[in-house]
Order: C-alpha cells, then sequence, then structure tokens
C-alpha cells in the first residue's frame, strides 16, 4: 500500500470513529433536518448536559463532520458536506435488506 492509500485508510478510520457513538449520530440526524442550530438548541433537543454535548460536538468538528460559527455569545454548528445523510440511508439498506447482497447474485 502506498502512501496517499495508507492517508485515505487513516483519514476514513478517523471519520468513522468520530461517528462511532449513538450520541454523536443523533446529532448529525438533527443537524442534517435543522442547521444551523446553537449549542442550547441542540442540548434542548437531545436532553443530555451542556458539557457532553460539547465534547461530541468538538470531536465531530475535529473530524471535519461538523463547523461552527459565532454570532454574539451563541456558537452554531451545522454539518460541513450534506452526503452524510447519503451514506447513513446506505448504512440502513445495508441493516435492512436480505444478508445476501443482490449484486453479487
Amino acid at each position: 500500500m502506498n502512501g496517499s492509500e495508507e492517508e485515505k485508510y487513516q483519514r476514513r478510520t478517523e471519520i468513522l470513529k468520530a461517528l462511532a457513538h449513538p450520541e454523536r449520530l443523533r446529532i448529525t440526524d438533527i443537524l442534517s433536518q435543522q442547521s444551523p442550530l446553537c449549542v442550547c438548541e441542540l442540548r434542548d433537543k437531545m436532553e443530555i448536559n451542556i458539557s457532553t454535548l460539547s465534547r461530541h460536538l468538538e470531536r465531530l468538528k475535529k473530524a471535519g463532520i461538523v463547523e461552527d460559527h459565532r454570532e454574539g455569545r451563541n456558537i452554531y454548528y451545522k454539518l460541513k458536506f450534506c452526503c452524510l445523510d447519503r451514506f447513513f440511508s446506505c448504512i440502513d439498506t445495508i441493516d435492512t435488506v436480505n444478508k445476501e447482497c443482490s449484486c453479487h447474485v
């Protein structure tokens, strides 16, 4: 494996690790439906404490999944890429279809 392939797989691993938590997945779902949202609005929708939410948002931001901007005292978050919805739709399809892939029949 050459260096660029290794970097590509390392980056994919970082992104998937950042998504690999139910609360972070929920954050991405909420932001895909309504965005941008300030931290306090997200907190109200998720019903978790602000420090836990902030840690999850920081992890998603570090992975490049969400981005933020400040307006006065509020920080607003949104998904950086709308294609994340298609990714999750694919995962949901994998979870619901027959165990045998139709492309190999």
